[in-house]
Parts: C-alpha cells; structure tokens; sequence
C-alpha cells in the first residue's frame, strides 16, 4: 500500500521511512508500523519523486536501485517481538544512559547525530534507552517503546540502569561490543566494516564509500 504522501518521506539519500497507513486522512501515530527501504547504491534523482512514480511494499527497482523494504512496528509487548523484526535485516546500536545530561551520553549523541548516514549504509538502526524508572524512556528515533520493553531489552542485552553504556548488536541478535565511554564515528564505523559486514556488504559500502563525505 503505497504512503498517504510523499511529503512524509525523510531521506539522507541513502535511507528512506515511510509511515503506512490505511486508506484515511488521519496522521500515523508514533506506534503505526513504518517502512524503512534501504537503498544499494546512491541515489542520481529525488527519492520523493523516486517514491511517487514507482512503489513496492516489498521490494523492486527505483530508477535502477533495487531496494528491500522491512516494517518496523515498535507497539509490541516484549523485547523479542522488537528484536525479532531486526533478525537478518539491520544491525542494532543500543544507547543507554541514566540522565540525558550525562556528559558521556551528550558527547556521544553528537557524534550518532553526526554520524547518520554512515549508520544508515551499514544498515545500523539506533536504539536509546533514557533516564531512570518510573519516567524512562525507549525510542527509536521519535517512536515509543513500552516501559515492558526496555526492561527486557535491558535483562536481554545486559545493560546497567546506573551508567552509560553502548550495545552494538548483530543482525543475528548478538551483542558484538560494549562501550563504557563515547566513541567516535570511525572507532564504530572501523569495527563494524572489519568484523560484521558481508561480502556483499562490503562491494556496497566500497561503491558508496564517498555517499556521507
């Protein structure tokens, strides 16, 4: 089902999220499933005009670029029904941090805000866990999880309510490194490229490599 409109897409150029709603004119709210469409290579036209003029629910083709399209519904009861719409699709960067104003936590935000598109090329989908019970939040992007959900995430992943901690989590689900302190960009994106990317991964990321500069 093709979106409501196209004014809706967000776009670096490489990453698209569409949200899908029935047949309304009703705004999506924060827990309507959303369409992430990932894109091979770089895109040479509008990725809005792209959109209007061809549209899959699956996958295809825009303008020469083939495309998968995975749904990401974040109004779930557990942490294995999150977990479980990531499996063999996108890697996972869990933020976690008692207080917003946690230096560690300001300073390595900047450098996820910053670092998007790489994030996006390496099919990384970036999970904050914020504050402390009973006002803790979890969100992707601006989208809510349920406080059940965090708590599992945390108890699945490990993670510590008491200090800032960074989970770098494969697409099959496993945690692959853990951060006490910020990292930069690079420092991620190195370890990433050298230990987690498959073949085909790596043609795409060398074709594209010049896409965030």
């Amino acid at each position: 089902m093709p979106p409501t409109s196209p004014s809706r897409c967000r776009s670096d150029g490489v990453h698209l999220v569409l949200p899908i709603v029935e047949r309304s004119s009703k705004e999506p709210s924060a827990h309507e499933p959303w369409y992430c469409i990932i894109f091979s290579h770089r895109l040479t036209s509008s990725p809005v005009e792209s959109i209007q003029s061809t549209f899959s629910p699956l996958s295809g083709l825009i303008n020469g670029i083939f495309f998968t399209v995975i749904q990401i519904n974040t109004d779930v009861r557990s942490a294995a029904a999150l977990l479980d719409q990531f499996y063999e699709k996108r890697r996972i960067l869990i933020v976690s941090t008692p207080d917003i104003s946690n230096q560690y936590y300001k300073l390595q935000n900047i450098m996820v805000q910053r670092a998007g598109c790489g994030l996006d090329l390496r099919q990384v989908t970036v999970i904050e866990l914020l504050g402390l019970p009973p006002r803790e939040v979890g969100r992707i992007k601006e989208n809510r999880l349920s406080s059940e959900v965090i708590e599992e995430l945390r108890q699945a992943m490990r993670i510590s309510q008491a200090y800032f901690t960074m989970v770098l989590v494969d697409k099959q689900g496993m945690d692959r490194e853990r951060y006490i302190d910020p990292v930069t960009s690079d420092e991620l994106f190195s370890y990433i490229d050298t230990y987690m990317l498959s073949t085909e991964e790596r043609e795409r990321m060398e074709n594209n490599r010049d896409h965030c500069d």
